[in-house]
Order: structure tokens, then C-alpha cells, then sequence
């Protein structure tokens, strides 16, 4: 059985915040965009039932924080290049792929503090009504994450399962 991560917990909150992004920014579709996920956090925030000012209050926090959350990704990019050729570099330093490795450390640890203090504004924009709403949402999404669907199980898993589901003679 899988256990729920810390880190799973922050890539489906962030999954959820793209969603609250999305409606607060303004309606100019982005070209290459997954046609399923926007789908998805549209249903999120109307289940939600956001009121005008409480988009308007989420458009203003994405438009303050996004600048800084771009430079943390930025940081975080460079800071993994850096470790990247620090590991496949001809003379190989281990003492450098440290310092490069605590270099990605402090910069996801970064990146994730910045999402953090934004998503924890925009929690604060929502009422305890949509919190509450919020949390569900999130928890089921979470469990339809963890149930493994039919492409990403092994073959041998498919074939089982239809032997299971035949009726038997």
C-alpha cells in the first residue's frame, strides 16, 4: 500500500494552486496546454464557488508572487544544471557535487517556501465553507492519483484482472 508524502501532498496542492492561477489570470488561453487539466481546475474552483472579489483578491496575490516564484524556479533550474555537470564532468570532485547538491537543497527549499506563503494567502481568501470543500476535493483527487489506472499497470496486472472479471463456468 502507498503511503501519502509529504511531497505528494505539495505536487497536488501545487496541481490545485495552478488551478486557482488559471481562473485568476486573465482569460487569454496559453497555446500547448493540456486539454484535460484545465478542465479539471475549472470544475475545482466552480465546486469551490469563488465570489468576484475573491478572484480578484487571487489575481492580485498571483500577479505580486509571481515574479518571485519565476526566480525561484530560475534558481532552482541553474542550481540543478550546476549539479548536473558537477556529476558528468570529466574530473569528477566529489567535495564540488556536495557543495552543487546543497546548492539544489537550499534552492528547492526556496521554491518551496515561496509556494507555500502564496498558497497560504490564497487559503486565506477562501471561507471555512470553501476550505472545508477544498480539502475534500483535494483528498479525492489524491485517492484517484493513487489508484493505479489501466496504463500504468503491467500487462500481466491487465491480464488478471480480466480472468477475475470473466464469469466463470
Amino acid at each position: 500500500m502507498r503511503t501519502i508524502t509529504p511531497k505528494l501532498i505539495l505536487v497536488v496542492f501545487a496541481i490545485v494552486l495552478c488551478g486557482l492561477n488559471a481562473l485568476a489570470q486573465d482569460e487569454n488561453p496559453q497555446p500547448n496546454q493540456d486539454a484535460k487539466r484545465p478542465n479539471q481546475q475549472v470544475r475545482m474552483l466552480q465546486a469551490l464557488g469563488l465570489t468576484p472579489e475573491q478572484v480578484q483578491q487571487i489575481r492580485r496575490i498571483n500577479a505580486e508572487r509571481r515574479p518571485i516564484t519565476q526566480e525561484a524556479q530560475i534558481k532552482l533550474r541553474a542550481a540543478n544544471r550546476a549539479l548536473d555537470l558537477a556529476i558528468y564532468s570529466e574530473t569528477a570532485n566529489e567535495d564540488e557535487i556536495k557543495e552543487k547538491m546543497k546548492d539544489v537543497q537550499l534552492a528547492q527549499a526556496e521554491l518551496i517556501k515561496v509556494r507555500t506563503l502564496t498558497e497560504y494567502q490564497i487559503r486565506r481568501v477562501l471561507t471555512n465553507e470553501q476550505l472545508e470543500k477544498f480539502r475534500t476535493l483535494r483528498e479525492r483527487l489524491m485517492n484517484r492519483q493513487n489508484e493505479p489506472n489501466n496504463e500504468t499497470k503491467r500487462p500481466v496486472e491487465r491480464i488478471r484482472e480480466r480472468r477475475m472479471q470473466r464469469p466463470q463456468n
